[in-house]
């Protein structure tokens, strides 16, 4: 199964979403993975090369996220 983009939520229960990109980033077969972070938050900030986008979306914003991490990688 090939991964093309990781989805993650900034308050996961057991790791929040920083911890899963940092195990992401240290890993060599999926460090290269487009990643974008979802949360509630008002002020959170993603890490370099990871989009953002706050829960209250709407569907476009999140196709157009999307398109651009699968694009830029």
């Amino acid at each position: 199964m090939k991964i093309d983009l990781v989805l993650v939520d900034l308050g996961m229960p057991v790791m929040d979403g920083l911890e899963l990109i940092d195990h992401l980033r240290r890993d060599q077969a999926t460090r290269s993975l487009p990643v974008v972070m979802l949360t509630a938050a008002l002020h959170a900030r993603a890490p370099i090369g990871v989009g953002l986008l706050r829960k209250s979306l709407i569907r476009r914003d999140l196709v157009a996220t999307v398109e651009k991490a699968l694009v830029h990688g």
